[in-house]
């Protein structure tokens, strides 16, 4: 939050001493082909779409994560999990796209020990590189998130986009 003020801030200077300066204000223009709006619905339902490409899925969690603070409106989620009995909620704080070798089923996990879990998109893939048990500050371990998401499970996620 006080990097976008300390950024905003910094950048009306620029454009203020450069308008003070006379010179030409400088324009970039926006790629409406990456562009993907996250509404309120999305909001209500911090599931992930794993019908979404990797790079959706990526934004869409990097907008509801506000390290170290709580988000305001959500913080991306897997589904329930039932492990031995229990239930967990796992949010995903940080995702990576990866090129995989392989076409599957979106949602589908790959794991490997000691490595962080892979989810398959619409169009390509995430590895799942930061996750933590709702409620709690610790981050889980690759291996210890891979007991929670075993190898070929699918995962369902949000139903709409």
């Amino acid at each position: 939050f006080y990097n976008c003020i300390r950024e905003g801030i910094l950048g009306m200077r620029t454009v203020i001493e450069d308008i003070l300066a006379e010179k030409p204000l400088a324009r970039q223009k926006q790629d409406l082909s990456k562009y993907h709006l996250y509404r309120h619905r999305d909001a209500l339902d911090g599931r992930i779409n794993w019908r979404w490409s990797a790079d959706q899925v990526e934004c869409f969690v990097r907008a509801g994560n506000y390290a170290p603070f709580h988000s305001p409106t959500y913080t991306a989620h897997l589904d329930s999990l039932a492990v031995d009995g229990k239930t967990y909620e796992v949010e995903v704080l940080n995702v990576t796209p990866v090129v995989v070798p392989i076409t599957a089923v979106s949602g589908k996990v790959f794991t490997e020990p000691n490595k962080p879990p892979i989810v398959i998109c619409k169009e390509g893939a995430v590895q799942l590189d930061q996750c933590r048990l709702r409620g709690q500050g610790d981050t889980l371990s690759p291996n210890e998130l891979n007991q929670l998401l075993p190898d070929g499970i699918i995962l369902k996620g949000r139903e709409s986009n």
